[in-house]
């Protein structure tokens, strides 16, 4: 069977506001990169300004798995 997907936590603060999303990824950059395009789309920007704004601010911007999953087979 294939790889089952983990639960990641994102942190990511801008000037005035915080994000705080949550996204299933087999990665931490595949993750990142999900959170970045969802709040692009919130923000009605492309995403290519979201992932720029963070490029090099890693304070600014915090991915980390909040829970793995494992597969079990019966």
């Amino acid at each position: 069977m294939g790889k089952v997907k983990d639960l990641y936590i994102g942190t990511f603060q801008f000037r005035h506001s915080t994000f705080i999303e949550r996204a299933y990824a087999y990665s931490d950059k595949q993750a990142y990169m999900i959170i970045c395009r969802r709040i692009a789309k919130k923000q009605g920007v492309e995403p290519w300004v979201v992932l720029k704004h963070f490029s090099g601010n890693s304070q600014d911007c915090i991915v980390k798995k909040e829970f793995e999953f494992e597969e079990v087979e019966t």
